[in-house]
Parts: C-alpha cells; structure tokens; sequence
C-alpha cells in the first residue's frame, strides 16, 4: 500500500438491500461460506442482496472502517448520503435505490459536488446496472468529466464506478474488467485511487497529510490545556485580540514541520526511490538527447544521484537545462507551476489583508506591497503603503529570463517571472483605508477576485502571496540598494576590473 491508499481509512455503504444478520440471509436463499452472492440464483429480492459482514470484513483487509447502512423506502437517503460523505473518505452507493433509477444517487452526487467542490470526496458506485447507462447518466446529468478507466471527476470529487459479481456481462463488454466481488471491491478501489493520483509529488503529498494526522499525539502533548491561561494573558493584553489567530497558526504549522522535518517524508527522494521510479518510466529509456549530451548511457544514474554527483559543474549543468526539460517531453509549463509553488501561495476563501508580500496587480503592472505586518494592523485612518515594482522577467515569446527572483501566477492563469526592484526611486506609496468596524485593510471579492481599493478609487487586483523568504529578499535587495553609498574611483580602476 502506497501513501495514497493509506490517506483512505473510512467508509460508508449504501445499499438497499444490504442484509443485517444471518437469519435475514437465510430467508433470502442460501450464502456461501464468503458470502458472496450465487448468479442466477433467483431469490424473492429484485436485486441481490450484499451481505455486510463480508464486505466489512474484506474493507478491514485493506485496513479501511467500513460502516454498511440499510436505509427504509421512505428515508431521506439523499441527506443521509452528503452528511456521510462529510465524514468519511469514501461514500459508496448502490446505483438503483428502491428501484428509482439512479434518481437519489444522482441527486447525491449533484449536491456533494455543490455544496463544497474544494474538497476531496471520493463517491463508488457499486451497482448491478449496466454500467453503459450509469456512465451516460454520470456525464448527462451530473455534470462529471470521463477519464480513462471509468473514473469520473468534477471539481475535487471524484466517482469511481463498480459491477456486482452478480452481472454476467458479454465477451469484450467493458463491465469485464469492473466486476468486483465483496473481497476484490476494497483493493480494487484503492489501485483506481493510486492510478488516478499516481505519481511522485502526489505521493509526497498524501505522505506527508498522513504524517500531520499521525503527529496528533505530539501536537496534543505541546499544546496542552496548560497553556491556556497564558494564551489567554497573551490575547487578552494584545492591542487587536484578532492578532491572536494568525499567532496561534503560525506556532502550529511551525509544530508541523517539525514533524515533517523528523519523519521519513525526504526519503521518498532518496536514490533508491527515485531510481525505482525511473526504472518503471520511459523517460530516460526513449530521448536519446540527455544521454548523448552527457556521453554516456548514465543519464538514469545522473537523475537519481544529480548531475553534481557525477562531477558536473555548475556551467555544464546550465547547458544540460534545455535537453533534460526536453527529455521528460512535458514542456515548460510543470516546471513554470513548480516555480509558483516555491515562490508564492494562492488566495483561498479568507479575505487577505495588505500587509507585505501581497503581490497587486494594476493595468498589468505588478507591486509587492512591503508593508511591515506591524504597520499593517490596527489602522483607524487612512495609511499609506508602500508599494515595490516587480519587473515581468520575461522576453516576446514567453521565455524566463536569467535572474528571476519568484515565478507567481496572474488572475488569468498565466504564470509570469518577476524580478526585484533595488532601487528608492521605483517605489511607490498608495494610500488605502481600513474597513469599517476593523483595524486593516481587506480585500474585496468581486467575480471570483479579491481586489483593493486605495482611498483615490485605483483598484489593485490581490495576486498572490509571496512565501515569507522571498518577500524578506525582496525587502532586504531595496534596503541594500538604498543604502549603498557612491564613491568617487579612479575611472582606469573602475573600468580595467571589466572583462
């Protein structure tokens, strides 16, 4: 089981003719010692009955919690389905309810998707219908995108779609390879789930949401009860007791990273991972351009140990930059998000306040505002902000300059490198006001925006946010710049010293 299997711990079933105990069984029609159903069996049921015991059993193989419910003709199946998927990894569903057609579990799916589609749900559909109409139904009507391999998703939910072993589909019909008996569902599940997320850096990441989750202890141990009174002092005696949140994340997300920092996460980077990977991969088996450049066939050896490793410098790195983008064939766009996500962070949910590092953007030129957090709060009048320019480092073609300090991403989508301003005479000063009933500036958000207004009616679109490092580079290129003193050199000194 890789992370992304272990990130999937619960479950909960809905099947209306799951069955409760071995006497509801027995009057049904004989079950085998596995529980699984005979097909072609007839019994008084329209549909055949799913035997909770198994399936339970077989999902705790797979070290998943599954809970089975039988909801009454009558229930409110649909509300019960979006509470459950609320607190649960997966919700699986059986297609036909009380004969309705598919009718309350596309219902179900509409409503998850709409009532938060930020969030990861992962619905099954485990059904004795042809799977050719729930497919049509899935696209049609709810609104889902087809992926390869009957996996569906829109927004962040994804639906994943299962036939009993009841159907007896015909030679070369796709049901054959998604018919699933109560033992296979649990592992079948979980391999679509590892396919669709497959990869190195989502890997890293359910990695290390599965760390955070496991450090609760030390957490719980840090931050105990007993700090409450003095979190309570310290709130009580700020000037805006608001402070007191931003505070109290900051000392969690420090706690961790701590606990990142100390687990295995990094060596999921390590060479034997890493050359694993490259060994099941096309990539350096396929472009000859990374290997003929390095005039060797070790262009596996130079990915998993670094170029460095292999006595490369710096310069002959530089020259290797073209090839080895073109080697892993998927352009410059992965690499320009990965940029982005070392550099800044996207606005979620949350008004932003101006402070520093938010990046504006006005009549498509971009400032980092270098307020410091101190001046940025407790505002009861309009204040000045001063804003640095940040320089697009890009030529006529889109292509990235040498010397660019962050990468972020525009309102468009476009990603777009910038470079630092040093110099006093590039900074500018906007003057904005606080909102009423608070201490500072926030934005507003208009069609999906968040924006700023300055006291004269300029309105600066909030970008982004540059990660704290880079806003302190910025801060300390200006401060450097504005401190530099100028000297009177003897011009043959200054000149001869070019080469």
């Amino acid at each position: 089981m890789t992370a992304i299997g272990d990130y999937f711990r619960t479950a909960l079933l809905i099947d209306d003719r799951a069955v409760d105990t071995a006497a509801d069984l027995e009057s049904l029609r004989p079950i085998p010692a596995d529980g699984e159903p005979t097909p072609g069996v007839a019994t008084p049921s329209e549909g055949t009955p799913l035997h909770w015991n198994s399936i339970v059993n077989a999902f705790l193989e797979e070290e998943v919690v599954c809970s089975v419910l039988r909801p009454n003709k009558g229930d409110d199946v649909q509300n019960v389905a979006v509470r459950g998927s609320k607190i649960t990894d997966l919700l699986i569903l059986d297609w036909d309810l009380f004969d309705d057609d598919g009718e309350v579990t596309k219902r179900t799916i509409i409503e998850i998707v709409s009532t938060n589609p930020r969030r990861l749900r992962v619905i099954v559909i485990y059904t004795e219908m042809p799977l050719h109409s729930v497919v049509d139904a899935l696209v049609d009507e709810c609104g889902m995108t087809e992926k390869p391999d009957l996996i569906f998703c829109r927004e962040a939910t994804i639906v994943l779609v299962f036939s009993k072993s009841s159907i007896k589909p015909m030679e070369g019909e796709e049901e054959s390879n998604r018919i699933a008996s109560y033992s296979e569902l649990p592992t079948m599940i979980r391999r679509k789930l590892e396919d669709h997320f497959g990869g190195l850096v989502p890997e890293l990441a359910f990695n290390g949401i599965n760390i955070i989750r496991e450090s609760a202890p030390r957490v719980l141990t840090t931050f105990d009860s007993s700090l409450d009174a003095p979190l309570l002092t310290h709130r009580a005696l700020l000037p805006e007791v608001s402070d007191a949140g931003p505070q109290f994340i900051r000392l969690l997300t420090g706690e961790f990273e701590a606990a990142l920092m100390e687990s295995s996460l990094t060596d999921l980077l390590d060479e034997d991972p890493i050359s694993e990977r490259l060994e099941l991969s096309d990539i350096v088996k396929v472009p000859q351009i990374l290997s003929e450049k390095l005039e060797s066939n070790s262009a596996e050896e130079a990915l998993a140990l670094g170029f460095k490793k292999l006595g490369l410098d710096d310069n002959r790195s530089n020259r290797l930059l073209a090839p080895l983008v073109e080697a892993f064939g998927v352009g410059r766009e992965p690499h320009k998000s990965l940029a982005v996500l070392m550099s800044s962070t996207p606005f979620g949910d949350i008004p932003p306040r101006l402070e520093a590092g938010v990046v504006l953007e006005n009549e498509g030129k971009y400032w980092l505002c270098v307020q410091p957090l101190c001046d940025s709060v407790r505002i009861s009048e309009p204040r000045k902000f001063p804003l640095l320019p940040l320089v697009v480092n890009a030529d006529k073609d889109d292509n990235v300059k040498r010397n660019s300090d962050a990468m972020i991403r525009a309102a468009d989508g476009t990603t777009v490198p910038v470079r630092f301003c040093s110099h006093s005479y590039e900074i500018t000063t906007s003057e904005f006001a606080p909102e009423e009933d608070d201490s500072l500036v926030q934005a507003r958000l208009e069609e999906g925006t968040w924006y700023f207004c300055d006291t004269e009616g300029k309105r600066y679109s909030a970008v982004c946010r540059l990660r704290d490092e880079f806003t302190q580079q910025a801060v300390q290129k200006l401060t450097s710049g504005v401190t530099r003193p100028g000297v009177d050199l003897s011009e043959w000194l200054r000149r001869s010293g070019r080469s």
